[in-house]
């Protein structure tokens, strides 16, 4: 098992304002990664969080070689690889799209990224029967792509990717264009191959409940840096800042200005945000409460409350059956134990 880090990257792309045929000046210089800086552990899932424009594409094709870094390294096990071609860093990257050859079987799309290698035949065939038995594609072998569920065209992208057998697979946004239930079976299935083959996996999202569900460690990033790096859990319940509580949890945390705090009869929290999870907000029925129930949404399992008092809303989750509806007259309470004191970003 291999081990990858990243020391100090900086990542440019030219503005397109500069013109087509203009070279661009220095202050016509997007940056797109900051001094990204972090270690992957061998055979660690590490999932890369944040919204769009963040960066995350953009680190993985740094990492590929598909783009080369204005400063910085990439290693792996200590070795230098920043200058090496993409073709000899024995990595294997999963886009977006599955960019399968329609006019080729499922055997033909698994073998391609074997042929006009070193390769014999007979390893050629193993390694597709072993990848197809791997995904669950024994019987889809002589299938074509058209012929294909989303799920299977998932998988035999997967299996493009794991044929080579490389020591760093990166994954970028796969699942976006699945269902809802095909994602959530994608998700599990990836993250048992993984733990099964025992190998490093970049997977990038921009979907904090893919993140939390699939991760060791989640490392959510921002305009291109890297706002902080932990397991699901730590990054959940320690977040490094109102952007990482923001992007994390459903329902959304509530954010909290101190004048905005204040009317809830929370401490005073030196000029920083305030950060409360819906799960720790109490609500219950009151005639002469101060708050009202502005929106309710029903999740099944349970309930989110929007409630306002002086113009200022908090999110609650409660029971699904409290019987509470919009426009009811309520009494707030919020766990004082579970507060959060988060720096502005």
């Amino acid at each position: 098992m291999h081990a990858f880090s990243v020391e100090n990257l900086n990542c440019s792309y030219p503005d397109r304002r500069a013109g087509m045929f203009r070279r661009p000046s220095a202050d016509a210089v997007h940056n797109v990664l900051s001094n990204i800086t972090f270690t992957t552990e061998p055979g660690e899932l590490l999932v890369i969080l944040g919204e769009g424009g963040a960066g995350k594409s953009t680190l993985l094709r740094a990492m590929a070689g598909l783009l080369k870094p204005l400063s910085g390294r990439i290693l792996e096990n200590g070795r230098d690889i920043t200058a090496i071609p993409p073709h000899l860093r024995d990595m294997a990257m999963v886009f977006q799209n599955f960019s399968l050859y329609p006019r080729m079987t499922v055997a033909e799309n698994l073998a391609f990224p074997l042929k006009g290698g070193s390769f014999p035949l007979s390893e050629i065939q193993k390694r597709v029967e072993e990848t197809a038995g791997t995904l669950g594609l024994s019987e889809k072998l002589g299938r074509y792509a058209p012929e294909l569920s989303g799920g299977e065209l998932q998988r035999v992208a997967l299996g493009r990717a794991l044929i080579r057998k490389p020591k760093l697979f990166l994954l970028d946004e796969p699942l976006t264009n699945l269902d809802a239930k095909l994602r959530e079976q994608m998700q599990t299935y990836i993250r048992r191959l993984q733990k099964y083959l025992q190998t490093t996996l970049l997977f990038v999202t921009h979907d904090a409940e893919e993140a939390m569900g699939m991760a060791d460690r989640v490392m959510v990033m921002r305009k291109g840096e890297v706002m902080q790096i932990a397991a699901p859990e730590e990054i959940y319940r320690n977040p490094a800042n109102s952007y990482v509580a923001g992007i994390l949890g459903s329902p959304v945390i509530n954010l909290l200005a101190p004048e905005e705090a204040s009317r809830w009869g929370l401490p005073d929290n030196s000029g920083r945000i305030l950060g409360v999870r819906p799960e720790h907000v109490t609500v219950t029925a009151s005639l002469q409460g101060r708050a009202r129930v502005r929106v309710c949404q029903h999740l099944g399992h349970a309930l989110v409350l929007t409630v306002e008092r002086d113009e200022v809303r908090l999110r609650a989750l409660v029971e699904p059956f409290s019987g509470l509806k919009e426009g009811d007259a309520v009494d707030v309470n919020v766990d004082f134990r579970n507060i959060l004191l988060l720096e502005p970003r």
